[in-house]
């Protein structure tokens, strides 16, 4: 005898579709959920490799100005879900260790950020009363220009500082290399003016006191050749100073980098148009390369503003010639 074929109402297949349907939503859907967000994690070590426990991890967007704050549980490690994509800082600190701080790009899933951590450098003892003491005394010795005792203040601040690295000591070290690069040019020790101004360059790349001051102690020097760097760097710095631009491409010129000399000159016009020197400078500059019709422009004009000039005569006859030489 043939058994029948077992036959399931309808309804009933249609109700397991649906679960089985339902199944497999869920299924595909939950990997999908997990993967909007990301997720750090990861171990804080010391550098014989020991877990670091309470370390304190501070993660920080950049972007959205949000921090968050883990720390590590015994075994050294952190975990925390829940971040968007996009570029965050990670600062890792501890009592007794260095703290160490890294940018990186978190994508979705996890992102595992191990680190390893090192012994705290000891800032060593200062006396800051007495640092405070000879700062002010520098600064004040150079304001009244009191050369001498303006460098023996900033040399004894710098010895006392030795390598004391934070922010109020870099303050203060930038202020003295540029208290001593000025002192030590007006007493004509020329060389120890750029030791001082390159060191303060060192630290802050920046500094246009420092540039300026080298560049003015090479042309003191008649180095020209050493204060074109210098020089480009005042340019550089000071886009929108028309002294810083008219000094440097008077400097240029004295070195025969004429385009480099027009193009500052020109820039300081630009920014100072009743500016006499500048305008003079530039006409000998365009004299270089024998563009005469504007250097008798800019020369006339130099007399126009500045009618009693020292050179006045000079600059006519030069006029006179230059009038001479183009009705030729």
């Amino acid at each position: 005898m043939r058994l029948q074929s077992l036959r399931i109402p309808s309804p009933l297949i249609d109700i397991g579709r649906v679960f089985l349907f339902a199944a497999l939503v869920l299924l595909v859907a939950t990997p999908v959920i997990a993967q909007r967000d990301a997720t750090i994690a990861g171990r804080v070590l010391d550098t014989d490799g020991n877990p670091i426990a309470n370390a304190v991890i501070t993660v920080h967007s950049p972007t959205t100005g949000t921090t968050r704050t883990l720390q590590t549980d015994k075994g050294g490690d952190y975990r925390a879900r829940g971040f968007s994509i996009g570029v965050y800082v990670v600062r890792a600190e501890a009592e007794g260790f260095a703290t160490q701080e890294r940018e990186l790009k978190l994508n979705f899933g996890m992102n595992m950020v191990d680190v390893t951590l090192g012994p705290a450098v000891a800032q060593p003892k200062v006396d800051f009363d007495t640092l405070n003491t000879l700062y002010r005394s520098g600064v004040a010795a150079f304001q009244a220009e009191d050369w001498t005792t303006a460098k023996d203040s900033m040399i004894g601040l710098l010895d006392g500082m030795g390598e004391l690295t934070n922010e109020e000591a870099t303050v203060m070290r930038k202020s003295a290399y540029e208290v001593l690069g000025r002192a030590y040019q007006e007493q004509g020790d020329f060389e120890a003016a750029i030791g001082a101004y390159d060191k303060l360059l060192a630290i802050d790349a920046q500094s246009l006191p420092a540039a300026l001051g080298a560049a003015q102690t090479h042309q003191r020097a008649n180095e020209f050749d050493k204060a074109l760097p210098y020089a480009r760097k005042v340019v550089e710095l000071a886009p929108d100073g028309a002294d810083m631009q008219a000094y440097a491409g008077a400097l240029l010129l004295q070195g025969n980098e004429v385009d480099e000399a027009v193009a500052a000159l020109e820039r300081a016009i630009e920014l100072q148009p009743e500016f006499p020197e500048a305008r003079k400078t530039l006409g000998y500059a365009y004299l270089r390369t024998q563009e005469y019709d504007r250097a008798l422009e800019l020369l006339k004009s130099y007399l126009e503003q500045d009618p009693d000039a020292p050179d006045k005569a000079d600059v006519q006859g030069m006029i006179e010639a230059l009038e001479a030489q183009l009705q030729q």
